[in-house]
């Protein structure tokens, strides 16, 4: 069975944003991501920032356009206070040609640093009496809004690998702490202090060997150090853990994105009350952290509380209220609850469609509703509706875009179930290469399609392709949920029955005892998927003509099919045969 990955619901808000924040090689396809196309995503957050907008405004094929041939509207004219040694910081950043930006990320983190101490900028010198004056003029508290914002830019985006999703999760959370540092200058002295004293000097040449220091790391530091740092500013601490746990989410590692949502939760509701904006959005964050873990009780209680909150507050037509909507949707789906999930979906889409018809989660409410369209069996009103929420997601977002792909991804499944390989394997391979290069190797996305396309290899017979495929998802499933998550056990036994029919008895047989037994202590004895399992088992034991153990394992697993599932399953069946 293939591991459940790309067939799921889109949760709400984890889509990336336009191409204003993705360097011009990568959006065009010229170059792979790197470290200079980092720079230039860290720019752009940067330009929105200082000026409330990002580089390059319009539809997603008009920023293509301005992209490979427009410059960026200079920042001072859009805010002619700006200080011009910041300018020249962000537009050295964002320069089209990879190698006329800065040449490193502490290059980039060196010059900011001496703009928050004013100092003078490597970028563009200044003359001995402006210098003079600076000097005299020195204050590491002022320009408070602009600090804060180059602060914040800092804490998330020192180096690394960072994509899209990361950049525009990154770009909220600036431009909200930008705004409230405004009225909060103590606020903003005391995390540019943070930033510079606790995280800045990890991409100090000095104090690491690794000049490009990654994502993770500088969340993992940040985590740690946040502990007792903000006493005395405790709604200061909270905002920088929901950026860290929505960074957390982006990266796919949802048990940090909990810690730091479950703490942020608690100050908002202790500070600001339950019924706060800031309060509703990170209790729904919270939940969704947990839908991505499969604890889904707890999800389920804790969205209910938001949805019914922000109903209440917010209103039905307000965008967190829809999203809070599709989230309760996604859980409510992965409990069976498909009439439910979809009655909820529908009403949502409705909505959304009268508020906001152009709307990025137009197409993620499709998908969605799509996929437990197929659970149900509805196969064609599935594709035709995916065919429709790739058109929305294409129009408004471009082809590339996640959500756009994420749709395509769903409908290849479709084409799998219908037996349509060839299809499914064209849609996908498409899908897998735009994410490689957009997302990155790594991101969950790439990893849902390439379980997919593994999908298709198995059923095509092509089993060293699959195999291929599904020991790389295995190792990433291993490394960040770990060897008892379900999916991961899910792949060890779809790893276990692609080494079956290439005759590689011995690792399919430690394969797939290894699903049993940890299946048997996460899922249950007697979860269908187990039982299943035991089976296969008991059917590579037979062809090692151990017949003892075969005989024992099948007996076990109709036993208990018979128990469960009646004896018109198709699973009893095919064990009793």
């Amino acid at each position: 069975a293939p591991l459940e990955g790309a067939g799921e619901l889109t949760l709400p808000g984890q889509v990336a944003g336009t191409p204003s924040y993705m360097a011009p090689e990568i959006v065009n396809g010229v170059e792979r991501a790197s470290s200079l196309s980092d720079i230039y995503g860290l720019g752009a957050v940067l330009y929105t920032c200082i000026t409330g907008r990002p580089p390059f405004l319009g539809n997603t094929n008009l920023v293509l356009q301005q992209l490979n041939s427009v410059d960026p509207v200079v920042p001072r004219l859009l805010q002619p206070d700006l200080p011009r040694d910041l300018e020249t910081i962000c537009l050295k950043a964002i320069e089209k040609s990879p190698h006329k930006r800065y040449p490193s990320a502490d290059a980039f983190r060196c010059d900011l640093q001496r703009f928050l101490h004013g100092e003078t900028i490597s970028a563009r010198p200044a003359g001995r009496i402006e210098r003079r004056i600076r000097w005299c003029r020195r204050n590491p508290g002022g320009a408070i809004a602009i600090g804060m914002a180059a602060a914040i830019l800092l804490l998330l985006a020192i180096g690394g690998p960072l994509v899209a999703l990361k950049i525009n999760n990154a770009r909220r959370a600036a431009e909200a702490a930008g705004a409230r540092a405004v009225t909060e200058a103590a606020t903003s002295r005391a995390i540019n202090d943070f930033l510079q004293n606790d995280l800045l000097a990890q991409a100090a040449p000095d104090n690491q060997p690794d000049r490009e220091l990654k994502l993770r790391t500088v969340l993992d530091a940040a985590a740690k150090k946040l502990d007792g740092r903000f006493a005395n500013e405790p709604l200061v601490g909270a905002s920088i853990r929901v950026t860290l746990g929505e960074t957390y989410t982006s990266l796919g590692e949802f048990f940090e994105a909990e810690k730091q949502f479950e703490r942020a939760y608690a100050t908002f509701q202790e500070q600001l009350g339950p019924d706060e904006p800031r309060t509703l959005k990170t209790m729904g964050n919270l939940a969704a952290s947990l839908l991505n873990q499969q604890k889904l009780k707890e999800a389920e209680t804790l969205e209910t509380k938001t949805l019914a909150a922000e109903q209440r507050i917010l209103g039905v037509d307000n965008a967190e209220t829809l999203k809070s909507m599709g989230t309760m949707a996604a859980i409510l789906f992965k409990q069976g609850k498909w009439a439910q999930a979809v009655d909820l979906l529908q009403r949502a889409l409705t909505i959304q469609r009268r508020v906001a018809p152009e709307d990025i989660e137009v197409g993620n409410m499709m998908r969605s509703l799509a996929m437990i369209y197929w659970s149900q069996g509805k196969t064609s009103d599935a594709a035709q509706l995916l065919k429709q929420a790739i058109e929305a997601n294409t129009r408004a977002l471009g082809l590339d875009n996640p959500a756009t792909l994420n749709a395509m991804a769903s409908l290849s499944i479709i084409y799998t179930s219908q037996g349509k390989l060839s299809e499914a394997e064209a849609l996908l391979q498409q899908v897998l290469d735009n994410e490689r290069r957009v997302l990155g190797p790594d991101h969950p996305d790439t990893v849902r399609a390439m379980n997919s396309l593994a999908v298709v290899y198995f059923m095509e017979d092509r089993l060293a392709e699959a195999d291929v495929l599904w020991t790389k998802v295995l190792d990433f499933k291993t490394r960040t949920v770990g060897p008892e998550h379900p999916d991961t056990i899910r792949l060890t036994s779809n790893l276990a029955m692609v080494r079956m029919p290439e005759g590689r008895w011995d690792e399919a047989e430690s394969l797939q005892a290894r699903a049993v037994v940890a299946g048997k202590r996460v899922l249950g004895p007697e979860h269908p998927d187990v039982l299943s399992w035991v089976h296969n088992l008991g059917l590579i034991h037979w062809y090692q003509t151990k017949f003892n153990q075969a005989e024992a394992e099948e007996r076990e697993a109709l036993e208990a099919e018979r128990r469960i599932l009646g004896l018109g399953h198709n699973d009893t069946i095919r064990s009793a045969d």
